[in-house]
């Protein structure tokens, strides 16, 4: 109840971490009081869902702290953040980059510990995030037809596929996503997946390079 007097509510305490996590000049320790303000907004209200994804992002990346992939899937999962598209998303990342069940590679299953790859679960998860207006979601479920990984799902089969890849692509990059332009550009300049056009390809690169770093 003290943070109640001090900051007010939930939310204020949220807003102050969210003035930390994206400060000018990020550092180790802008990370740690960012995520101890969301740690606390979620003492005072579990279903905050900015503090819950933040907690889960922060957890799933390292920042301000030792990466911890369980307790970031945990936050996501939470009830409550079902139509939250970032959480969707993230959970639909975590499923696809965890460790196949056969996985040697020791530091890869001491990070993911027992979640395994499952790739129904996340693409299962990236159209529940499109659904709710995630473009890095459409992105990412374009980027899984050209992973070589085939999915039975039972919506939809996934394999490789150049013309669905460009489609989520193409949805994506209207909506500003600049990865999914670039690959656009790519794929008019080769062919592959739409029609072969340089002046579409050329239209955007030069977006991509007007804009810069990925949305």
């Amino acid at each position: 109840m003290e943070f109640r007097g001090e900051y007010g509510n939930a939310e204020s305490l949220a807003l102050k971490g969210l003035q930390y996590m994206h400060q000018a000049e990020k550092s180790e320790s802008s990370y740690k009081k960012a995520y101890s303000y969301f740690e606390r907004a979620l003492e005072i209200d579990p279903k905050d869902h900015q503090s819950n994804y933040y907690v889960g992002l922060m957890n799933m990346l390292g920042y301000g702290r030792e990466q911890n992939i369980p307790k970031a899937l945990q936050c996501f999962e939470k009830p409550g953040m079902e139509k939250d598209p970032r959480a969707l998303n993230a959970i639909g990342y975590i499923y696809h980059s965890a460790p196949e069940v056969f996985d040697k590679d020791s530091a890869k299953l001491n990070l993911f510990r027992g979640i395994r790859k499952d790739g129904q679960k996340a693409l299962k998860s990236f159209k529940a995030a499109a659904r709710y207006g995630s473009v890095n979601a459409k992105y990412n479920i374009g980027s899984l037809y050209l992973s070589g990984d085939v999915i039975n799902d039972p919506e939809d089969k996934v394999e490789f596929s150049f013309s669905s890849a460009y489609e989520y692509f193409r949805q994506a990059a209207e909506k500003g996503h600049t990865l999914a332009a670039y690959n656009i550009a790519i794929m008019h300049f080769t062919g592959l997946g739409t029609y072969q056009s340089c002046s579409v390809a050329s239209t955007f690169i030069q977006h991509v390079a007007g804009v810069g770093q990925h949305t």
